[in-house]
């Protein structure tokens, strides 16, 4: 099997941490300041589900392109639910998403089906969302045509 490696490098102070990856790309995470954080950043949830909207931007694209759509634009709102009990003592909660829904807007030259095979094709191979399911968060996307 052949294998690559991801790398982050993290520092921080107070809640606020900045990483930088192994390609030189600084991220900023932090929580807002009425919970002690100074607001410098997303926090991290909220860094997942970015990583989650980019990594099936990504991957539909690349879909798309190698079957030869015109994509001009896709659109992705991102909610993710989850019970702010589990991160403190709470062991029978889990401390990360229950549930994320996707709403995605296509806009492309080709029609429905398209949407749709893109959809398929992007929720199968997207390693983001796949790390989701596999940690049994319920992920609902609906794809249309914009």
């Amino acid at each position: 099997m052949s294998e690559r490696t991801v790398r982050i490098d993290a520092n921080g102070s107070g809640l606020h941490v900045q990483a930088v990856s192994g390609s030189g790309h600084t991220l900023q995470l932090d929580e807002p300041v009425k919970v002690g954080g100074t607001n410098k950043g997303a926090n991290p949830l909220e860094t997942v589900l970015a990583a989650l909207a980019g990594c099936e931007h990504i991957t539909a694209m690349a879909f798309a392109n190698k079957k030869g759509l015109t994509v001009h634009d896709i659109t992705f709102s991102v909610v993710g639910r989850y019970d702010p009990k589990g991160m403190s003592t709470r062991n029978d909660i889990r401390p990360y998403f229950q549930s994320v829904e996707m709403k995605v807007s296509v806009h492309l030259d080709e029609g429905d089906e398209e949407v749709k095979w893109l959809h398929e094709k992007t929720e199968n191979s997207c390693p983001v969302v796949q790390l989701m399911k596999a940690a049994d968060v319920k992920v609902e996307a609906v794809w249309e045509k914009a």
